[in-house]
């Protein structure tokens, strides 16, 4: 039977719409990227098709980074296919790729992770960045949610997991918990557990990950950090729960006390004023002043008064 100049099938990836090619068998190869069927992909793939464009933009390197093998990726390659090539939103096959060996193969054929992660101007091998720039996309990475690249850079680059950038002076573990939306619990497992990231280190403000989580109210982040320090004093001086207390954050400070072991009558480093001065202080609610009672804060006689 004659296939037609044409071929047009449909896709529930990435957006469940029409894709077109103008090959012959290039909507065949797509549909066996997606079946993740190597040896049609062999029988079909050719120098002539491997860079067609479906709707939206998408090459067949796009759906195998996401749908395929290593050998398929390595076969595209090999047959000419452009590593770099933009869907119509700007996309390149490493923004699908979800598996660090996808990544590293993407990699080895040249694939330029600063066009994915937003710097086009300065695209160039990989290997030629000097480190702060390697770094800098690992701070990109994880604020894209790209925590495989994250990953690659940080296992094969050396990219400094610590390193402090943007004008805040923060890590990438500040940085995702600076939100008054709820961080994704998943990217703060993989920094704290896979990337080992220090979760003493402070930030220009002297704020420790803890410190952060005070200030957002972020209860559910605190238990990832239980083995941080929660003593430090930032440049206020004060510490996560001297913070909590200052906002009457009831349950933050209980996960404070019993899940990181801040002690209840620690002081402030500037005024030496407990959490539950601070909390009088600030003009907190008996109920939370109560919760610091039952977490072992003494009460100073003078201070009896005043509540």
């Amino acid at each position: 039977m004659k296939l037609p100049h044409k071929t047009a099938i449909r896709s529930e990836w990435p957006s469940g719409g029409l894709y077109e090619t103008t090959s012959r068998n290039g909507g065949f190869l797509y549909r066996a990227c997606v079946a993740g069927d190597i040896g049609k992909v062999k029988r079909l793939a050719s120098p002539r098709n491997v860079n067609s464009k479906f709707d939206a933009g998408f090459s067949p390197l796009h759906f195998a980074a996401r749908h395929g093998s290593v050998e398929t990726i390595e076969l595209f390659c090999r047959l000419g296919a452009l590593v770099d090539a933009q869907n119509d939103c700007g996309e390149t096959p490493l923004y699908y790729a979800n598996r660090s060996d996808v990544v590293k193969c993407l990699i080895k054929f040249g694939a330029d992770i600063a066009i994915e992660l937003g710097n086009i101007n300065s695209a160039r091998s990989l290997a030629r960045y000097h480190q702060n720039e390697i770094d800098v996309f690992y701070h990109r990475a994880i604020q894209c949610k790209q925590t495989h690249i994250a990953k690659l850079l940080s296992d094969v680059y050396d990219a400094n997991v610590n390193s402090i950038n943007n004008m805040y002076q923060q890590t990438p573990l500040h940085t995702v918990l600076s939100t008054p939306f709820k961080p994704e619990i998943d990217i703060i497992e993989d920094l704290v557990t896979e990337h080992k990231i220090d979760v003493n280190i402070t930030d220009g403000a002297g704020n420790t990950p803890l410190h952060i989580c005070a200030m957002y109210d972020h209860i559910n982040m605190v238990r990832l950090l239980a083995g941080a320090n929660p003593h430090i004093h930032n440049n206020e001086g004060l510490m996560p729960l001297h913070i909590a207390a200052g906002r009457s954050l009831t349950e933050m400070a209980i996960q404070l006390v019993r899940t990181c072991g801040a002690e209840v009558n620690a002081a402030t480093a500037e005024t030496g004023i407990t959490a539950f001065e601070v909390a009088i202080i600030c003009g907190s609610t008996v109920p939370f002043l109560a919760t610091l009672v039952e977490l072992g804060a003494t009460i100073e006689p003078n201070l009896l008064h005043v509540a």
